[in-house]
């Protein structure tokens, strides 16, 4: 696998953003599975990572695979869950295949992991959950899914961060939204007193 890169050294002013487009190539020799990395940007200030991940997907594919977290956010002592979607795109009919399923980092840690035989009739769609430590690290982490069936595989993930709101952070949330509330209240009551300030106003007028 390779990445076509452009626009690699690149000058921006304090605000100012810029799309940078790359483009990635599975090999033919590739295998179909999910690939995690991170993106390096190096500047003055620090290097600063973004965490991507790529799925490669069989040409000759016996089912279709979507891995979607049910909460992008989780506190640490929650649970991670996930759904997991299986669609039969060989058409098999019914038959039973391997599932295997993990909780990893984009540097191929497993935090947790889990196999079992699942039975597709066309489709199916499983639920999976895993617990997340209480000392887990705040970090982001992807649910990984696959299926095997004949020597056959199907891949898929999504990602979710593991953290949690901090006080402060939602104190201010909460007085954001009180001020907003603030100020529709004022809004309301100076439109109510200038209505009814314009309809005196128009009456005096045709009563002289």
């Amino acid at each position: 696998m390779f990445i076509n890169k452009e626009d690699l050294d690149i000058e921006l002013e304090p605000f100012e953003s810029r799309e940078i487009s790359m483009e990635i190539f599975a090999k033919e020799d590739d295998s179909p599975d999910v690939y995690e990395g991170q993106i390096i940007i190096l500047s003055n200030q620090g290097i600063y990572s973004l965490n991507m991940f790529i799925e490669v997907k069989a040409k000759e594919a016996l089912f279709d695979v979507e891995t979607t977290m049910v909460n992008k956010v989780i506190s640490p002592g929650e649970d991670a869950v996930a759904q997991i979607k299986i669609t039969d795109i060989g058409d098999l009919g019914r038959v039973e295949a391997d599932l295997y399923y993990d909780i990893r980092d984009f540097e191929n840690n497993t935090l947790a992991y889990a196999n079992e035989t699942i039975t597709i009739n066309e489709n199916a769609t499983f639920v999976r959950a895993f617990n997340i430590p209480e000392n887990a690290t705040k970090r982001d982490y992807l649910f990984y899914s696959r299926v095997t069936y004949e020597g056959l595989i199907a891949t898929s993930a999504d990602s979710f961060i593991v953290g949690k709101i901090e006080g402060t952070i939602l104190l201010w949330l909460i007085a954001l939204i009180l001020l907003v509330l603030i100020l529709i209240v004022i809004v309301i009551i100076y439109r109510n007193n200038f209505y009814e300030m314009w309809k005196g106003i128009r009456y005096k007028r045709y009563t002289e």
